[in-house]
């Protein structure tokens, strides 16, 4: 009898290992697709902030250059963090279509800076950005309904989304609709 439960606290022992194996594989899966979108993003933004936005009128109630890449590497850092809990719980119905949101808004990132700063497309990216705006808004119902806190986590983005597309309305308003070309 004691040999079953040395056997049975081994098999424990072994499923623990399992699962901590998977937990490594979702977290190096949620770090590395938002490091990616975060790349590239920060090269669109990059290119353009050294081109026609240094030239551009900006709005009153823009925050100072230096407040962007802090903020960013926090926001990114919750998404890191919210996409991990929610793919733990891939057996849920609703954690494909989360899966799915949350991509095609990090590559709504990419295509919106791509248009604003890359492009200078002012008016285009304002189209995108009312899309990725909804698009997370839906993906926080989603994600809500799977794990509340990966919800949770991703609030201070779409505040800061939000304020963003106010922003990308107030250049065009200063701007015109094209600012580069």
């Amino acid at each position: 009898m004691n040999h079953l439960k040395v056997i049975y606290q081994h098999y424990l022992i072994l499923q623990r290992g399992k699962n901590m194996m998977r937990k490594l594989k979702i977290f190096t899966y949620s770090t590395l697709i938002v490091l990616i979108c975060a790349y590239i993003t920060s090269y669109f933004t990059m290119e353009g902030i050294e081109g026609w936005f240094v030239l551009s009128r900006k709005p009153a109630f823009m925050p100072p250059e230096s407040w962007f890449a802090p903020i960013w590497s926090v926001l990114y850092a919750l998404m890191i963090l919210s996409f991990y809990l929610v793919l733990r719980y891939s057996y849920k119905p609703e954690a494909a279509e989360a899966n799915s949101y949350f991509l095609t808004q990090l590559l709504l990132q990419v295509i919106w800076s791509f248009t604003f700063f890359f492009k200078g497309y002012i008016a285009l990216a304002l189209v995108v950005i009312l899309y990725l705006d909804y698009v997370v808004f839906r993906m926080l119902g989603l994600f809500k309904s799977i794990r509340p806190p990966a919800a949770y986590l991703l609030y201070p983005f779409f505040i800061w989304l939000i304020f963003a597309t106010i922003l990308n309305f107030s250049f065009i308003l200063t701007n015109g609709m094209v600012v580069f070309e």
